[in-house]
């Protein structure tokens, strides 16, 4: 085994055992990767648009009042540059009820461009919703 393939074995275990939720994207704006916690708190899914994921999982402002737009969303900013740490928002469906969460946003870089962007996310704090 190189040391390249030991590293990238390296990288992929630690990627899969975070406790924290890990989504990858890449510039055309599109989720390429899930690690398992993510995969468990948002479902397993192949391929979403970055667009389609405030109505998909249901991401809303930390106040719980609305979707998310594009533009808000941590991973699309990272995409544009920024660096994001502790942005609080609300992911409310039916099955999981009300999840608060934390999320950190980072651009990646090669060469100096932007090539893709990585969040971590985090449950901060749950509510079970209830059927009246």
């Amino acid at each position: 085994m190189t040391d390249v393939d030991q590293d990238f074995d390296i990288l992929t275990q630690l990627f899969q055992s975070s406790e924290d939720a890990v989504v990858v994207c890449n510039v055309a704006e599109e989720i390429i990767l899930f690690n398992g916690t993510a995969s468990q708190l948002y479902g397993r899914v192949k391929s979403v648009k970055l667009a389609d994921c405030p109505e998909m999982f249901g991401m809303h402002t930390a106040e719980g009042t609305r979707l998310l737009r594009k533009d808000e969303l941590p991973m699309y900013r990272a995409l544009h540059g920024e660096t994001i740490r502790g942005f609080e928002l609300l992911l409310r469906d039916r099955q999981h009820g009300t999840r608060h969460m934390a999320i950190d946003a980072y651009p990646i870089q090669k060469e100096g461009a932007i090539i893709g962007a990585i969040v971590k996310s985090r449950v901060t704090g749950e509510k079970k919703l209830t059927n009246r």
